[in-house]
């Protein structure tokens, strides 16, 4: 069966079945995979009685740390393992004292590329090397003020810094510092066409110093961020770059949708789309639509994703992922007119703080080159 057949089906059972077009980052299909089972009982605080990434990060919008709830989610909820006395008290070790926290996230990788691989790729043919080793500190003085760090050790572009107000009326918060704007799935692939077309990939991860405002409720959710629009350290022109997302998000079907606009005084980007999710027995399904337009170099194309997941077992999911990349005009794609890609895995969660994935990736691009990938990972979090 040709690739962009089995996409067409990926993509088809991910969007139409949601009735819409379609969040280093996190894994958005946990808080619909899980559904209700994602608070469980020892969640006291209904202020996290949401299905939005605050329940269990400390970035309100999704990726890096992990809360307290977030924490004990991994211990309980994830993994194969029960969770026992020791791993319980691992977890509330990364609580240092009831004001200072800290986290890490540790990926290992090998990837193996097939003979073609050609460019800045082919240094991956055969390869050994540490994805991502993120530090995350988390400093809260009051009940509604944090400071927050992120570092990449092996990325500095990973770098997040800001303040957080939180705790505000309808459930509400303000941030200011360096962060990536709200848009979209925040998958924690960055080379899906979602994310690396659209410039929230490597190196920079699409990261901006600006404030934020964003809300959410049990089911509703919104988020908008003014940012400098072309360095995280200062801003040649008066224009300023908006990003925005909100929708709503139940324990079995999500729907919202994304827009951003940055004109940074060499060209102007504008973005525009939906995702949602549904869950359906042991089926999650994802998917994400986009638009995009770059006005000064007249380049305009979408991209899209979609993912099934099944749930074998507790701890063991079973995926595939269709990923698709077309130009109406000029190289949104950059080399090539379309880009498909499709990638069957198998995600681990053996024990509490580890995940081992294996995933085959399929390429189909415009000029034949053979680079299908075989990935495997270790991924350590805390």
């Amino acid at each position: 069966m040709r690739i962009q057949t089995v996409g067409f089906v990926v993509t088809l059972a991910s969007l139409v079945l949601m009735g819409t077009e379609k969040s280093a980052w996190s894994l958005p299909q946990f808080g619909i995979q899980f559904g209700t089972e994602l608070h469980g009982d020892h969640v006291h605080d209904e202020l996290l009685m949401t299905f939005d990434c605050r329940a269990c990060h400390v970035n309100p919008t999704g990726g890096g740390m992990r809360n307290e709830h977030g924490r004990a989610f991994s211990i309980g909820k994830l993994p194969i393992s029960d969770a026992t006395e020791k791993t319980e008290k691992a977890s509330e070790a990364a609580q240092i004292n009831p004001s200072l926290s800290f986290g890490t996230d540790l990926r290992f990788a090998y990837l193996r590329a097939e003979e073609e691989t050609v460019g800045t790729a082919a240094k991956y043919k055969d390869s050994f090397f540490p994805m991502q080793a993120d530090f995350y500190l988390a400093f809260t003085p009051t009940d509604y003020m944090t400071f927050y760090y992120q570092d990449g050790v092996e990325l500095s572009g990973s770098r997040e810094t800001f303040i957080l107000l939180e705790r505000l009326p309808f459930n509400s918060h303000v941030k200011a510092g360096r962060f990536t704007p709200p848009y979209g799935l925040k998958l924690d692939d960055h080379t899906s066409f979602i994310r690396d077309k659209l410039g929230f990939g490597a190196p920079a991860f699409g990261k901006d110093a600006g404030l934020e405002l964003g809300f959410s409720g049990h089911h509703g959710f919104g988020n908008v961020a003014a940012f400098n629009g072309g360095s995280p350290y200062g801003d040649s022109n008066h224009d300023k770059g908006v990003a925005a997302t909100g929708g709503w998000k139940s324990a079995r079907f999500w729907l919202a949708g994304s827009y951003y606009n940055n004109d940074n005084g060499t060209e102007k980007k504008t973005y525009y789309g939906g995702y949602g999710a549904l869950r359906l027995w042991r089926l999650t399904f994802l998917g994400e639509w986009d638009r995009a337009e770059l006005k000064n170099s007249d380049e305009t194309g979408s991209v899209m994703y979609g993912e099934i997941d099944f749930s074998v077992r507790k701890g063991a999911t079973m995926l595939v992922k269709y990923d698709r990349c077309e130009d109406d005009h000029k190289g949104i794609c950059v080399d090539d007119v379309r880009l498909d890609r499709l990638t069957v895995g198998f995600n681990l969660y053996p024990t509490p703080f580890t995940e081992a994935i294996l995933q085959y990736r399929k390429n189909k691009e415009d000029t034949e080159i053979r680079n299908d990938r075989i990935l495997a990972m270790l991924h350590f979090y805390y």
